[in-house]
This record gives C-alpha cells, sequence and structure tokens, in this order.
C-alpha cells in the first residue's frame, strides 16, 4: 500500500545533465514529461493536482526558469529548482547549501536523494574506442552518483529516508558496442549494493531503478548514426580494413531497423516505480522495469555464461547483426594474410 508522507518530509534531489547542446529539445521534453509524471499526480477522488511535498529539481539551467513558471500555478510554492552539474565538485557543493537553505527556511526534512542523471556516450566495438570516451560517461554516470550521494547522504541518515538510484538493463543483458554505458551501470550497480548494506543498520532503503528499453531521448536515431560516423571517421585505415570498408554503413543501418522495434514508447511504468520508490512505507529495492527485462533480459542473466555467449551469437545472427569482416574470411585467406 502507497502512502504519501506528510507535507514536512518530501524533499528529493534529482541530478540532471543535458550530454550535448542538440540533445536538448528531445532530453528536455522527456525530462518535463518524466516529472509531471512522477511528482505532479491528479487525486483519483477529485481530480486535484498533488504535488510531492516540497521538491528540490536539479536540471539543466535552460530549463530552471521555464520549469517554475510553467508549473507555479499547481506546484503552490513547493517547487524549488535549480542548476547542478553532477560531475563538478563545487557545482554540488553550491547545490548542498541551497537545500541546507530551503531545509532551513521550511522546516522540512530531507526525504529521498535520486540519482536520475545519465549519458549514453559513444557506442561501437572497444577497437574504435579511446579511455577518453569511457571517462566522459563515467564521470556521469558513476562518479556523479558517487559524488552526490556522498554530498547529501548525511541528510538521508538524519530522516532515515531513501536513496534512489537509476541503474540499467544492460547489467543483465550486455550487448557488444557499450563498453563505456555497460561498465558505468555495473559500477552504479555495485555502489548501490555496497550502500544498502552498509546504511541499513540507519533504517535507510537504498532501491535500485533497472528500467529496459524506453524511448527517452537519449537513444536518438540521428544523433548515433552520426556518433557512428565520428567514431569510423577517427579510425585507423588498418583497423577498418580489419573491420572492411562497409563495415560502418552495415552498423548504421542495423541500428536503424533494430532500434526502434527495441525502444518502448510509453514508460508510465518507469514514472509509476519512480513514484512507489519515493513514497511507499515499504518500497522495493529493486525494480526491474519493462517486459523485455522481465521475459528476455533477467532470463538470460541467469544463463551460464557459454550459453550466454551462444545466444547473443544467434541473435546478432538473427538480427543480422554486421562482424568484423576479418572474422568472417575463409580461414586459408585469414593465416595467409597474417603470415
Amino acid at each position: 500500500m502507497i502512502k504519501c508522507p506528510n507535507d514536512r518530509t518530501v524533499e528529493w534531489l534529482d541530478g540532471q545533465v543535458i550530454e550535448r547542446p542538440d540533445d536538448r529539445v528531445t532530453d528536455y521534453n522527456y525530462r518535463i514529461h518524466f516529472f509531471r509524471s512522477v511528482f505532479l499526480r491528479r487525486n483519483p477522488c477529485d481530480g486535484q493536482h498533488i504535488t510531492l511535498g516540497r521538491i528540490v529539481l536539479c536540471i539543466e539551467s535552460l530549463s530552471v526558469k521555464e520549469l517554475e513558471d510553467s508549473y507555479s500555478s499547481i506546484s503552490q510554492g513547493r517547487l524549488y529548482a535549480f542548476q547542478m552539474d553532477v560531475t563538478d565538485d563545487e557545482s554540488v557543493r553550491k547545490s548542498r547549501e541551497i537545500v541546507d537553505t530551503v531545509l532551513r527556511e521550511k522546516n522540512l526534512v530531507f526525504h529521498a536523494l535520486i540519482n536520475n542523471a545519465g549519458v549514453r556516450g559513444n557506442i561501437f566495438y572497444d577497437d574504435f574506442l579511446t579511455v577518453d570516451d569511457y571517462k566522459d560517461v563515467w564521470e556521469v554516470n558513476t562518479c556523479g552518483v558517487i559524488r552526490v550521494t556522498q554530498t547529501f547522504r548525511d541528510l538521508i541518515k538524519k530522516s532515515r529516508g531513501r536513496i534512489v538510484t537509476c541503474s540499467s538493463a544492460c547489467t543483465l543483458f550486455t550487448s557488444p558496442s557499450h563498453g563505456p554505458y555497460a561498465s558505468s551501470k555495473f559500477a552504479v550497480h555495485a555502489y548501490t549494493t555496497v550502500l544498502r548494506h552498509e546504511l541499513q543498520p540507519y533504517g535507510i532503503n537504498v532501491i535500485e531503478i533497472v528500467p529496459g528499453s524506453f524511448e527517452t531521448g537519449m537513444p536518438n536515431l540521428d544523433d548515433m548514426q552520426k556518433m557512428l560516423d565520428m567514431i569510423w571517421s577517427r579510425a585507423s585505415q588498418k583497423l577498418r580494413d580489419e573491420y572492411g570498408n562497409n563495415y560502418n554503413e552495415k552498423a548504421k543501418k542495423f541500428l536503424k531497423d533494430l532500434g526502434p522495434k527495441m525502444w518502448a514508447k510509453d514508460f508510465t511504468c518507469v514514472t509509476n516505480s519512480y513514484y512507489e520508490a519515493i513514497i511507499a512505507k515499504r518500497p522495493k529495492l529493486l525494480y526491474q522495469i519493462g517486459w523485455d527485462v522481465l521475459l528476455t533480459f533477467y532470463p538470460y542473466s541467469l544463463f551460464p555464461l557459454r550459453l550466454q555467449l551462444h545466444i547473443m551469437k544467434l541473435l546478432m545472427h538473427l538480427h543480422r547483426a554486421p562482424l568484423p569482416a576479418i572474422t568472417t574470411m575463409n580461414p586459408e585467406n585469414h593465416k595467409m594474410k597474417h603470415s
């Protein structure tokens, strides 16, 4: 049973970042819809808006004023929007000062910390990626979670509240080409698990959200194809020869054909899970969300590793995923090429 806490006990902090300027429109629209779906709900009895206590929202600077203006009539002074860069120590520290001021002036308690910031980063086979490709993603997805959590953890201890962190279904089903993103989310999963054990004596719920594949604006198809072109263009000729000169075009076609089929458009189940995680008296500690997670990714994660290899190989074959040209050559030719 879900019961909303009283007006004094609901505070939440959601770190948000935008990956690149051209991602702003789609990603911003998703975040606004996400905000509305989770935190501005209608009472089923009278249809009036229900706002979860006083909300502290950390978002990108372009939308702070617009968000405050858009929801001023229904938030009833409960919305405090400001910018925070989860990759910057000073920005996070200043955000803590803002939150402390709000808590003190309004006589409130900090109830929930939500780590929801994330970037996709570059996707391609690891042969084509650099250490910086990994660092860029880890700085937001992993270090950002750690940085924000460590900054606000003492407030959660005082309120015996909860920490809600978004990881990814890639921790259950890790496909090729997602090295930076998948590794960062595996680290988030591990960090969340460690915190759950460490904070359990304090009576704190550390909750992990594991969404499947949803169309959120982050997996923008046009942007992803441009990204593949960029990564291919910086590769050495030797590497291009190894994979085949038309490998990039095959990869783009594979992404175009498969991508839209994989992304669910309705993410109501995601926002419902966040809502429950924040206000339920006894929330689940793990929310695995989406039919793909329940029917495919989770069962796959239980199989022995060698069976997983065969299943992934079969799936890639069925979906005509491109392979390095050198691996599909006649063995004799392959041997001659490397003699």
